[in-house]
C-alpha cells in the first residue's frame, strides 16, 4: 500500500515527499529524539507561513522520526498552501494511524476543499476514522477552508443541517458566511441560535469572526487562536489598545507588526495615532509619511490594509481618518494653509466624508 502512495504524489513545488512515505511499526504523534530538534524548527517557519521552509523541515523531521503524526499533519498543510492539491491528501492518508485524534482529518479536508472536492475531502475525513458525516469539526474546517468563496458557505450549511448537524451548530457556520461577507446583521441573527451550540470547535471560530468583523476588539482578542489569522488579531489588539487609552502599548504593538508585515495603511495609521497619543509628534508624522506617499490622491485605492474583516470600505475610512490626522497636526504645527488644502482635496476624492 505504502509503496502505491508513493507513486502518486512525490513533489509539490519540486520539494519531494518521499520521505513521508514510510511506515512506522509504532507512529507516534509527537517529535522526539533526534526528529524534536527538528520538528521545532520546522514549526516555527510553520507558524511564520514559510511554508516551504516549513515542507522541508517537516520532512526532515520524518526522516529522523518516521510515522510522526504532528511532523505530517503540518507537512500536509504546508505542501497545500504550495499549491499542490496532490501530495499533501496522500500525506493526509497516513494520518489514518491517528483515529484517536480529532484534528488529523484537516490535512486531507483541507486539501480537498482547495480542489473545490468537497465531498472527498469529508469523506476522507469520516471514513478513515470511523466518525459520522454529523461531525462538526469536519464541517467547520469545511466552512473555515472556504473563507476566500464565502459566497457558498450558505450551501454548505444547507448540506451541514442535511446530514442532521444540530440547529444551532449549522447557525455558526451561518455567522462564518455572514462575518466574511460583510453582513453584520446577519450574522447576529445567526449568533443567537450559534450562541446555544455545545460544540466549542465551530462555536468560538464564529463568535471571534463576528467580533472580528463588528468591531468589537476584545473579543476579537479573546477569539484569536480559534480565528487563526495573526495579521488581523494582531491589529485587533492594536486597536484594543488604542481604545482603552492605552497608546503607548498600541505603538509598541503596532511598531511591531508594521516591521514584521509592513506596507499596510491601517497599521500605519495606528502608529501615528499611538504615537500622537505619547507626545512623539516626529513618529507619528513619519508614519502618516508612508500613507500620504506622491500621487496617494490617485492610488490610495490600490494600498493594502491589513484588517481585510472590515470590509470593502475600511480603505477608504482609514485614509479619511489619515487626512484628519494630520490635518490636525499640520493645525496645531500653525500650518493651516496645508492643513486646509490637504482636507479640501481629500473632499474631492471622497465627497461623501465628514472631514
Amino acid at each position: 500500500m505504502w509503496l502505491a502512495l508513493v507513486g502518486v504524489a512525490i513533489a509539490a513545488d519540486g520539494i519531494d515527499v518521499t520521505a513521508a512515505m514510510v511506515a512506522a511499526k509504532k507512529p507516534a504523534w509527537e517529535a522526539k529524539g533526534a526528529a524534536l530538534d527538528r520538528f521545532l524548527v520546522a514549526d516555527a517557519a510553520y507558524r511564520g507561513s514559510s511554508w516551504e521552509d516549513a515542507a522541508k523541515g517537516m520532512l526532515e523531521a520524518l526522516g529522523e522520526q518516521p510515522g510522526c503524526g504532528k511532523c505530517l499533519l503540518r507537512l500536509s498543510r504546508s505542501l497545500s498552501e504550495l499549491g499542490d492539491p496532490s501530495a499533501p491528501a496522500v500525506v493526509g492518508r497516513l494520518l489514518a494511524d491517528f483515529p484517536g485524534r480529532q484534528d488529523t482529518h484537516l490535512a486531507g479536508l483541507v486539501v480537498y476543499m482547495g480542489a473545490e472536492k468537497f465531498d472527498e475531502g469529508l469523506a476522507l475525513a469520516t471514513t478513515s476514522q470511523g466518525l459520522w458525516p454529523d461531525w462538526i469539526q469536519g464541517w467547520t474546517y469545511g466552512a473555515l477552508s472556504l473563507r476566500s468563496r464565502p459566497g457558498e458557505i450558505p450551501a454548505l450549511a444547507d448540506r451541514a443541517a442535511a446530514a442532521e448537524v444540530k440547529a444551532a451548530e449549522v447557525a455558526c457556520l451561518r455567522v462564518l458566511g455572514s462575518a466574511w461577507t460583510f453582513d453584520i446583521e446577519g450574522g447576529k441573527g445567526h449568533w443567537e441560535t450559534c450562541k446555544d451550540a455545545e460544540s466549542d470547535v465551530v462555536r468560538e471560530p464564529a463568535e471571534g469572526w463576528m467580533a472580528l468583523a463588528s468591531g468589537q476588539w476584545k473579543k476579537a482578542v479573546e477569539r484569536a487562536p480559534r480565528i487563526d489569522d495573526d495579521t488581523q488579531t494582531r491589529m485587533a489588539l492594536v486597536l484594543l489598545r488604542l481604545e482603552e487609552g492605552n497608546p503607548k502599548a498600541a505603538g509598541v504593538l503596532a511598531d511591531k507588526l508594521g516591521l514584521d508585515e509592513p506596507g499596510f495603511v491601517d497599521v500605519a495609521v495606528a502608529r501615528a495615532r499611538a504615537h500622537k497619543g505619547i507626545g512623539l509628534a516626529a513618529a507619528a508624522s513619519a508614519a502618516l509619511d508612508s500613507v500620504f506617499v506622491i500621487g496617494w490622491e490617485t492610488s490610495w485605492n490600490s494600498r493594502p490594509v491589513a484588517m481585510g474583516s472590515q470590509g470593502p470600505d475600511w480603505l477608504a475610512r482609514t485614509m479619511v481618518s489619515a487626512v484628519q490626522l494630520r490635518a490636525e497636526m499640520w493645525r496645531a504645527e500653525g500650518k493651516e494653509v496645508e492643513a486646509r488644502a490637504l482636507v479640501d482635496n481629500a473632499k474631492k476624492i471622497w465627497p461623501k466624508a465628514t472631514i
